[in-house]
C-alpha cells in the first residue's frame, strides 16, 4: 500500500492533472531546447532556462547560430555566434489554467562571433567598393556583445510538457578590432526560435 501512496504522489509530481494553474507558478523552473533560425541563411539552437515569478520569468540561455552571410546573392559564408543571453520576461497574458502564456522583455548578451571568409574577401571588397583589414577574416574569435528584445509564448500541451516559440532581435556589437566584421554584417540579427519546454 505505502508503495502504491509513493508511485501516486510521483505520478502527481510529474504529470499533474488537476492544478494546472501552478505550471507557471511563482519559484517553478522551465528547461527549454530550441531550434533558431536567423532572417539571413542560416540555423541555431539553444538551450535555456526559466524560472517564473509572480508577473513573467526570468530568462537565460545559451545559443549558437550560423548567420550564413551572403554575397553575389548566391555564395554563403558562416557567421558563427555563440552568445550567454540573460534578462527577464513579463506575462502579458494567459489562459485561466496557463496553459497559454504570451511574454515580452529582454536582456543582455555576451559572446565570441567567427567569421572566416579570406578566400572570399577580394569578391567582397570589389563588391562593395572598398576594402577590409584581412586580420578581421582569419577565422579567430573575436568579442561579441549587445541587447536582444525578446517575444516569447508558451503552449503546454501535456501537463508541464509544452512548446515555445519566440521572436528575438538581437543588437549584437563587435570589439573596436573587429569593425570590418561589423561594417559587413550589421548590427541586428532577427530570429524566430521554436521548440519543446519541461516545467519542474
Amino acid at each position: 500500500m505505502k508503495r502504491l501512496f509513493c508511485l501516486a504522489i510521483i505520478v502527481m509530481t510529474v504529470f499533474p492533472s488537476g492544478a494546472y494553474a501552478q505550471r507557471t507558478a511563482e519559484g517553478e523552473m522551465g528547461l527549454y531546447a530550441t531550434y533558431t533560425h536567423p532572417f539571413m541563411k542560416g540555423w541555431g539552437v539553444s538551450v535555456g532556462w526559466n524560472r517564473y515569478t509572480l508577473f513573467g520569468a526570468w530568462d537565460a540561455s545559451v545559443t549558437v547560430t550560423n548567420r550564413g552571410y551572403v554575397f553575389e546573392k548566391t555564395t554563403s559564408v558562416p557567421v558563427f555566434h555563440y552568445t550567454a543571453r540573460g534578462g527577464y520576461l513579463v506575462r502579458l497574458c494567459a489562459t485561466r489554467d496557463r496553459s497559454l502564456n504570451l511574454y515580452a522583455g529582454g536582456g543582455i548578451l555576451l559572446g565570441a562571433g567567427e567569421f572566416k571568409l579570406l578566400d572570399k574577401l577580394e569578391g567582397i571588397a570589389k563588391e562593395y567598393g572598398t576594402t577590409f583589414d584581412t586580420n578581421d577574416f582569419g577565422g579567430n574569435p573575436y568579442f561579441i556583445f549587445g541587447l536582444y528584445p525578446k517575444i516569447e509564448a508558451e503552449y503546454f500541451f501535456y501537463g508541464n510538457i509544452g512548446f515555445n516559440v519566440s521572436f528575438q532581435m538581437p543588437v549584437t556589437f563587435h570589439d573596436k578590432e573587429h569593425g570590418s566584421v561589423q561594417r559587413l554584417t550589421g548590427v541586428l540579427y532577427p530570429e524566430v526560435s521554436g521548440g519543446i519546454k519541461i516545467n519542474f
